[in-house]
């Protein structure tokens, strides 16, 4: 809950000096004072600029991070009517869509955020999973090798390749991507061989 007598004085400030310090104001309410505070200083941000992309996508993430989904995906549209060229917004659309399930929706999102910054290693991830969901399989291998490209050290694109390999019919390529994360997550590495052997253990 935010301080009492803070959040009228806060809200207030962001208005009068928005020019300048609104947005500052908004972001350092969202530090001291929390979620709700920093959403209501960001709105009366938005208040007096309807179009600002940033109160716009603050805006989105507060109600993401309250738990309200479908709220937020309506401030992430707007967000990015205004930064139509901005791979972080399609990324957080993509985000938002795939938190709510619809992964047909999502996945051109996240494949426009990986157009426009090939870099943004999360966007090959979100497109990966909602390929993989969709059954489109070696699609989402593709991009889970993207994924990893980008973060070679992060276990999570090499598990779920593993996984694709295997369901595709692949062991041998399972079996390098495990002997893979054995050098440097070892412990993934042999919860997934247990996951993957335990089919075969049960049929024995």
């Amino acid at each position: 809950m935010p301080l009492k007598g803070t959040q009228p004085k806060a809200v207030q400030a962001a208005g009068a000096w928005w020019p300048g310090l609104g947005p500052a104001l908004a972001g350092a309410a969202t530090l001291l004072g929390g979620q709700r505070l920093g959403a209501l200083v960001w709105w009366r941000v938005w208040r007096g600029r309807r179009h600002d992309a940033a109160a716009l996508a603050a805006l989105a993430y507060s109600r993401a991070r309250s738990g309200q989904p479908k709220a937020a995906l309506r401030w992430q549209r707007r967000c990015l009517v205004q930064r139509p060229q901005c791979a972080q917004a399609h990324f957080n659309l993509g985000f938002l869509l795939e938190q709510l399930q619809q992964d047909e929706a999502a996945q051109p999102a996240f494949e426009r955020a990986t157009e426009l910054a090939p870099q943004l290693d999360l966007a090959w991830f979100g497109l990966a999973r909602c390929l993989e969901r969709q059954g489109r399989l070696e699609a989402a291998l593709q991009a889970y090798q993207r994924n990893a490209a980008l973060q070679p050290w992060s276990p999570h694109a090499h598990a779920a390749m593993a996984r694709l390999q295997q369901r595709l019919g692949r062991p041998e390529h399972a079996q390098a991507l495990i002997a893979h994360l054995r050098g440097f997550e070892p412990r993934v590495a042999a919860a997934l061989q247990r996951e993957l052997q335990a089919p075969t253990q049960e049929l024995v």
